[in-house]
């Protein structure tokens, strides 16, 4: 879960900011019953179109560049490894190189493709990398362009599960946010979580304490106010649908899985609530 950013720098200036507001002890952030890594990994996005892929480094062997099998000249700019299997890796990517958050995907043949109108934008390898194979996403509603995906990850609990959540872009205030989960090998689920009543279609959805998936979107037309719910397991609506502060923007919102806090988020806001924001329990407390 990573974008090409200095992103492990701000997790531990979260982590210890948290730390302090909450007087926990970070003692174990690797979810229970999974075994160790073999060894640590950093894996980093290319982002830009040449090559392309993914840098993997292990201490044993450096940095190496892979992206075999992955379709060349895209941007890739997320990438999540699974914490049940440090092999097994997501990664997504658009075929247009604007600013992160603004290289919209569409709707093709019914499922969401890259912004060139034919390229899956999400791909896996269970080999760490050395083959790619690409997870088709299934569209829905009326709409096909304008679609806002920024995020992909794995699920904490449950091996093999993965989730991403996204978007429709709309100035007519008929946009829609929608939540995909699969598992490899099996079938890819679709709920429509929020809409179609927004104007700016964002959301984003990362693994919550106990299974539970947080979900959160944006303001849409200046008129909306953001919001963070969750999903239980199983379940395809949002409980809690907590109302945060009138953010126009969520840069990023992340749960810091520690005992005693596993429903703990901090995030960093842009607009006129610009800064940072916490809650000790998402399913109760809101932001501030």
């Amino acid at each position: 879960m990573l974008r090409p950013t200095i992103r492990s720098l701000n997790h531990l200036l979260l982590l210890a900011l948290l730390c302090a507001l909450f007087e926990i002890t970070p003692i174990q952030a690797k979810p229970s019953g999974q075994a160790p890594a073999a060894s640590p990994q950093l894996l980093i996005p290319t982002w830009g179109a040449a090559p392309g892929g993914v840098w993997h480094y292990t201490a044993s062997t450096n940095w190496v560049l892979k992206n075999s099998g992955l379709p060349s000249g895209k941007y890739w700019f997320w990438i999540a490894a699974d914490p049940f299997n440090d092999q097994r890796w997501l990664m997504l990517g658009n075929s247009t190189s604007n600013g992160y958050g603004s290289q919209f995907f569409r709707i093709a043949s019914g499922a969401v493709v890259m912004n060139d109108g034919v390229t899956a934008p999400l791909w896996v390898t269970e080999n760490a990398g050395l083959t790619w194979n690409s997870l088709s996403l299934p569209g829905v509603g009326s709409l096909t362009t304008g679609i806002d995906m920024r995020r992909v990850e794995w699920s904490e609990t449950v091996n093999g599960q993965w989730m991403v959540g996204w978007g429709i872009d709309s100035t007519a205030r008929n946009g829609y946010e929608v939540l995909n989960r699969g598992s490899l090998g099996g079938a890819i689920t679709t709920a429509v979580l929020f809409g179609p009543q927004r104007g700016t279609g964002f959301m984003s959805a990362f693994p919550g304490g106990n299974g539970e998936i947080v979900v959160h979107d944006r303001r849409g037309n200046g008129i909306d106010v953001s919001r963070i719910g969750y999903v239980l397991p199983g379940a395809n609506a949002v409980a809690g649908n907590t109302s945060g502060p009138s953010i126009t923007f969520w840069n990023n919102l992340e749960r810091l899985p520690i005992p005693g806090a596993s429903r703990a988020l901090v995030g960093a806001a842009s607009g006129a609530d610009s800064g940072l924001w916490a809650t000790s329990n998402y399913s109760s407390s809101a932001l501030t």
